[in-house]
């Protein structure tokens, strides 16, 4: 299945996945909270299990796989709202055990864990998604800040090219392909409820696309700012 554009995607798989969520919830303008995505976590889990500092989103299908890299003493980066006050880090170092599912949710990791703007050492990069290519290509709700973390990621030596990005998706929001541009991040490694699967790895982006930022928005943003200065 193609299709036109990100937005048709994105339409496409919000009707698609309005009867295969979790919770009771709208699935439009969301990265949809699967049935499943538990399982869909502790797959990938095994895949990440051996890293100490991963990037993971604060969605809601990812929940499990944060809790799981806290649990066994890794460190969870994740991006704070829009990317305005950088990145929170929740060390499982540090986390009480009796805490560690408030702090994987970002409410609770912005109120009991520190936000930094420059992050070091990330050794993989796991993203919510709408739908998936099994060519790599990948569509999230629109807002582009998981692209913009990576390019900050990227431009600032936190991350190497070598770093797997993941996701974690339901078994139907796999399709071919999808519309795609330059600064879009591909996808290496796709995690459902039944299976991993390993991509052929695609050119990622190496930098923040400044030309693409108005001024705006690189004030609003205090990592881009560190980088810009």
């Amino acid at each position: 299945m193609r299709f036109r554009t990100k937005e048709e995607a994105r339409e496409f798989m919000w009707s698609r996945m309005q009867g295969n969520m979790a919770f009771i919830k709208p699935v439009y303008n969301t990265v949809p909270d699967f049935k499943g995505s538990s399982r869909a976590c502790e797959n990938l889990y095994d895949k990440l299990k051996n890293l100490q500092r991963i990037f993971v989103s604060p969605d809601a299908p990812l929940t499990h796989l944060r809790e799981l890299l806290v649990q066994s003493g890794k460190t969870v980066v994740m991006p704070t709202p829009r990317l305005k006050e950088g990145f929170v880090l929740v060390d499982g170092k540090e986390v009480s055990s009796k805490n560690i599912r408030y702090s994987v949710t970002l409410s609770g990791a912005l109120k009991t864990c520190k936000t930094v703007n420059h992050v070091e050492g990330i050794d993989a990069f796991v993203v919510g998604s709408v739908c998936v290519g099994r060519d790599g290509s990948r569509v999230g709700k629109g807002g582009g800040f998981e692209d913009l973390a990576y390019g900050i990621l990227r431009e600032s030596n936190s991350i190497k090219d070598s770093a797997e990005i993941c996701t974690v998706v339901h078994e139907m929001q796999i399709v071919t392909s999808l519309p795609n541009t330059f600064f879009d991040i591909p996808i290496d490694i796709i995690s459902t409820q039944r299976r991993v699967i390993v991509n052929e790895r695609r050119k990622r982006p190496n930098r923040v696309y400044w030309e693409l930022l108005n001024k705006r928005k690189i004030e609003e943003i205090s990592a881009l700012k560190t980088l810009k200065h």
